[in-house]
C-alpha cells in the first residue's frame, strides 16, 4: 500500500478517486408530492444564482452525485421558474418539465452547467429526500 506523493507514479486509487472526486454533502431536498430546489428546501444550500465567472455560493458548474431515499424526478435549470412536475397530460404543460426519474438508492452523477444554478426535485409518491454531494 502507497501513499501519494508527487514524485511517485499514483496508485489505482488516487487514479479512481482523482476522476470520480471526493464527495462533499451540500444539503438535502425533501419533498412531500410538491417540487423544491437547493432554494427552497428546508434548509436552503448554494441558493446564489450567479453567472460565470462567480460560482461562490451556487451550484453552477458544480459535478454533482444524487442519491434519493426514494423515487423522485430531479431537474437542473437555470432560473427558479421552471417546475418539475410528474406529467399526466400530453402534451406537457409549457410551465413544467417532467425531470429525470431516479430510483431509490440510486446514484447519479450530474454535471451542472455554468449557468444552472437550481436543482429541483419531486417524489414520485409520499415523501423522498435527495442528498446532494458534490464531487470535487
Amino acid at each position: 500500500m502507497s501513499s501519494y506523493s508527487p514524485g511517485r507514479p499514483p496508485t489505482e486509487r488516487d487514479v479512481v478517486q482523482g476522476l470520480s472526486g471526493m464527495p462533499v454533502f451540500l444539503g438535502v431536498l425533501t419533498s412531500t408530492g410538491a417540487a423544491v430546489s437547493n432554494v427552497t428546501t428546508a434548509v436552503p444550500f448554494n441558493a446564489a444564482a450567479k453567472n460565470p465567472p462567480l460560482f461562490t455560493g451556487t451550484l453552477a458548474g458544480k459535478i454533482l452525485l444524487l442519491q434519493p431515499t426514494a423515487a423522485g424526478l430531479a431537474l437542473p435549470w437555470a432560473n427558479s421558474t421552471l417546475v418539475v412536475s410528474q406529467q399526466t397530460t400530453t402534451p406537457v404543460p409549457l410551465v413544467s418539465v417532467p425531470g429525470v426519474l431516479v430510483g431509490i438508492n440510486e446514484r447519479v452523477i450530474l454535471t451542472m452547467d455554468p449557468v444552472t444554478s437550481f436543482l429541483q426535485w419531486v417524489s414520485v409518491t409520499g415523501t423522498a429526500s435527495c442528498l446532494v454531494w458534490e464531487l470535487v
